[in-house]
């Protein structure tokens, strides 16, 4: 039987783990591969939802200096003593710690592939795991393929490590299972007493919760009355609630951290707000338009693509200002809210689930 590795930093609440267990769901059923899981840090909410027919190791209990130094000097060690076996495809399906260790494996790099997630331009948040540069660019070389999941995630790729790789970058579209969200959307019925913004995702700075807050006050201050609820937990929590205290906002916006099933409460929103300062291909939106909901989102990367496919949806400065004058054009013209509800309704047939997961296995070279 042939074996497919699979490297991740960890199984945190994001978009990358949530389409990982897709990924090796579609794998069980559509191959006859044997799966191989490590994570560097045995961590995150959805170490649960692992299939057991995953054989799952990991590199460390949790996340430290310690460990973190350990990999930016000893990765080669790590590697060796971790990945030992022979595999058809190796895959790091995250950057970071994932693609480093995999980087330094000792089996053949025609079997390596990486995945992007991120745009390294503006958040080159793995630098710090590498000791300059040269050092990551040189990991990158040891890969066969390496995905990019959004056109802006390729070109800001190329940007930082250079044209070089532009032979072995493809762009590869993360799957949305439009069918699974819209049935696990129909398991509770919620129903908001007004008008209800909603927004997913990890409490971090990445991901603007507290300029959407802050944009929360300036229309609070304006008069309007509205509910925002925001799903996700993470290590930014305890300044957003305090956030919310300062501005006197606690009848407004809600935390409710993370909620394994969030699409009910999405279903129920009039609103979907997408506050990031980054992205890579920001899997909530995508839901979102799913529901057929209506979207406006931050220009960061990734979003325009979304949009563009779909035809739906609405780009705002990537700023409170603009996070304000967008949910307030919503609160002030009904119609301008139903049209982009129209338009979602109508998108969220362009989302393609099973083909893009074929996309991924042929960029794999894996056969069905």
């Amino acid at each position: 039987m042939k074996k497919i590795l699979i490297l991740i930093n960890n199984m945190n609440g994001g978009g990358a783990e949530k389409l990982l267990l897709q990924f090796v769901c579609f794998l069980h059923e559509y191959t006859d591969y044997e799966i191989h899981l490590l994570l560097t840090y045995h961590t995150g909410i959805y170490l649960e939802d692992i299939p057991d027919y995953v054989n799952k190791r990991f590199v460390f209990s949790k996340k430290d200096y310690a460990s973190e130094e350990r990999i930016k000097n000893k990765a080669k060690e790590i590697s060796r003593k971790y990945i030992y076996d022979i595999y058809d495809c190796a895959i790091a399906f995250l950057e970071g710690s994932s693609t480093k260790l995999l980087a330094y494996a000792d089996i053949p790099d025609n079997s390596k592939y990486a995945w992007v997630h991120i745009d390294l331009d503006k958040r080159h948040y793995t630098e710090s795991l590498y000791k300059n540069i040269q050092e990551e660019r040189e990991c990158y070389r040891h890969f066969n393929k390496i995905a990019a999941v959004s056109k802006g995630v390729y070109d800001a790729f190329l940007k930082v490590f250079g044209i070089e790789f532009s032979s072995k970058l493809q762009i590869v579209y993360n799957p949305i299972d439009m069918g699974d969200i819209r049935k696990k959307a129909q398991e509770s019925c919620i129903i908001y007493s007004k008008f209800t913004i909603c927004s997913i995702g990890r409490l971090v700075t990445q991901k603007g919760f507290d300029r959407l807050i802050q944009s929360a006050a300036q229309l609070k201050d304006m008069g309007y009355d509205f509910n925002l609820i925001i799903l996700g937990d993470g290590a930014r929590k305890d300044e957003l609630f305090a956030l919310i205290n300062d501005h006197k906002l606690e009848n407004n916006v809600f935390l409710y951290g993370f909620i394994k099933n969030p699409y009910p409460y999405l279903a129920a929103s009039n609103l979907y707000v997408c506050s990031s300062r980054t992205e890579g291909y920001c899997l909530a939106v995508c839901e979102a338009i799913a529901l057929g909901k209506p979207v406006i989102s931050t220009q960061c990367t990734g979003v325009p693509e979304v949009f563009e496919l779909c035809n739906c949806g609405t780009i705002v400065s990537n700023n409170t200002e603009g996070i304000t004058t967008g949910i307030k054009k919503c609160l002030d013209d009904y119609e301008y809210i139903r049209v982009l509800q129209n338009r979602s309704e109508i998108g969220r047939l362009k989302l393609t689930y099973k083909e893009n997961l074929l996309a991924m296995l042929k960029f794999l070279n894996i056969e069905t």
